[in-house]
């Protein structure tokens, strides 16, 4: 459960298809909920449970039902940083009421950016090294998929697969294959041990496809910040089955060198890359500059027309990097 809940009358937790409501106590309780209340909370729960769907959670203090003067917020029990409170002034008048039903519908999609889908096969071993597993999310359907193979940025684990992009990715036919190694990579011998880790997995994914269901000859490799460095070999590998690179946040910081150019010839694969802010930005490691470096090697290598750029992101409504990834995988595993 939440922490930071001890003065709420009242915490709501949202489980799998369903909603469920548990009573706490608070100094600044008035009265009980009357009928119209429970009524009213059980709408919204009802609503809140059908959109969140099957396997996901969510919990919400919500205690403006109760007192004039309380908060309301919602929190994602998965990752408490992406918490979002909200303090507001709301009477017993039943235009507060309305007032209320319009805040949860309107943040619900903001809460629901940072659920993380749940694996169809969790914590699979792809190596003898304990740090060596990976998170298997396959799709509906009888056809061989696509695949596609990620790896987190930096500090995350293979876990953090959101489910705003992990969705209407399945939803399209594809399996996500999410991959650990060194969960923070510090240094270039821990970007060796990743390269390789990368290598090993890239085998395993290719000598299960059958068992999974995966058309091993229709391979995406991707990843965030950290993961699109410990995918970068293996995503110029030349090897035929990768039939594209997506990438959200690549090539950040100083680790980004002119020699990771190298690698790409005129087979490569075709590339999208997304970013949050624009081309030389201060303060963000993740600087677009870095992508347009690679776009521009396309270009020279006459393949420009296969490689995309997207920045600026954090400029429009959704600032989600990876949701471009069905477009991208519809257009590349014909």
């Amino acid at each position: 459960m939440l922490s930071g809940l001890q003065i709420s009358s009242r915490v709501v937790a949202l489980g799998p298809g369903r909603a469920s409501l548990a009573y706490g106590r608070s100094a600044a309780r008035k009265r009980k909920p009357g009928k119209l209340d429970r009524i009213f909370e059980k709408v919204c729960l009802e609503l809140l449970g059908a959109v969140l769907g099957e396997g996901r959670t969510l919990h919400l203090n919500w205690s403006c039902f109760l007192n004039t003067r309380r908060s309301f917020s919602f929190a994602n029990s998965d990752n408490p940083e992406t918490s979002m409170n909200m303090m507001k002034t709301i009477s017993r008048h039943p235009a507060a009421r309305i007032f209320t039903f319009a805040c949860t519908l309107f943040l619900l999609p903001t809460v629901l950016v940072a659920q993380e889908e749940t694996p169809t096969h969790k914590r699979v071993s792809y190596g003898p090294e304990e740090r060596q597993w990976l998170n298997l999310y396959l799709p509906s359907g009888e056809k061989p998929t696509p695949v596609f193979i990620y790896a987190h940025h930096n500090g995350s684990t293979a876990d953090d697969v959101k489910s705003s992009w992990a969705n209407p990715t399945l939803a399209g036919g594809t399996a996500i294959v999410s991959w650990e190694s060194i969960a923070k990579v510090n240094g270039m011998s821990d970007f060796q041990k990743c390269a390789a880790d990368a290598k090993l997995m890239f085998a395993w994914v290719k000598k299960n496809a059958a068992t999974y269901n995966w058309n091993s000859e229709k391979i995406i490799i991707g990843g965030q910040s950290r993961g699109s460095f410990v995918s970068w070999q293996l995503a110029h590998s030349h090897d035929k089955s990768i039939v594209g690179i997506y990438m959200g946040q690549a090539l950040p910081g100083k680790s980004f060198s002119e020699r990771l150019l190298d690698p790409i010839t005129k087979n490569a694969p075709p590339i999208f890359l997304a970013y949050r802010k624009e081309p030389g930005v201060v303060g963000d490691n993740h600087d677009p500059a870095h992508g347009l470096k690679v776009l521009e090697k396309y270009k020279e290598l006459g393949i420009g027309d296969s490689a995309e750029l997207v920045h600026s992101l954090s400029d429009t409504k959704n600032s989600e990097v990876m949701q471009f990834l069905p477009k991208f995988v519809r257009s590349v595993a014909k």
